[in-house]
């Protein structure tokens, strides 16, 4: 059963209360200057102490910042090594001008944002 299941995309659809269509995207959180690296294709892997099942195109937020400054495919998982899964990343693309967004209260590692 391990590799069979269906993989959770980042992207989906959300309905708001007049029933329209929104589009919404996952982002990931992460710490200067790793969420540079990432953006900039320095940074392929990102390590984490826990798996995730999420694939497709998500966007890294600059923790602290309020702002998503790129985005890349999570294109899978593998470990754990050492205690820490390798997440890894592909196609990454830096925004000219960041995108702000909303983040909500308390420590978060994922962020629903507008796509």
């Amino acid at each position: 059963m391990g590799n069979d299941r269906i993989p959770q995309f980042s992207k989906t659809w959300i309905y708001n209360s007049r029933n329209k269509e929104k589009r919404m995207m996952r982002a990931l959180i992460v710490k200067s200057p790793w969420a540079g690296q990432i953006v900039t294709g320095m940074k392929t892997i990102e390590y984490r102490s826990h798996r995730t099942h999420i694939r497709g195109r998500i966007g890294i937020v600059a923790a602290g910042t309020g702002t998503i400054i790129g985005g890349v495919d999570l294109i899978g998982c593998e470990g754990p090594f050492d205690g820490l899964y390798h997440w890894l990343l592909a196609n990454p693309t830096r925004y000219i001008i960041p995108k702000h967004y909303h983040h909500p209260s308390g420590a978060q590692v994922w962020v629903w944002i507008s796509s």
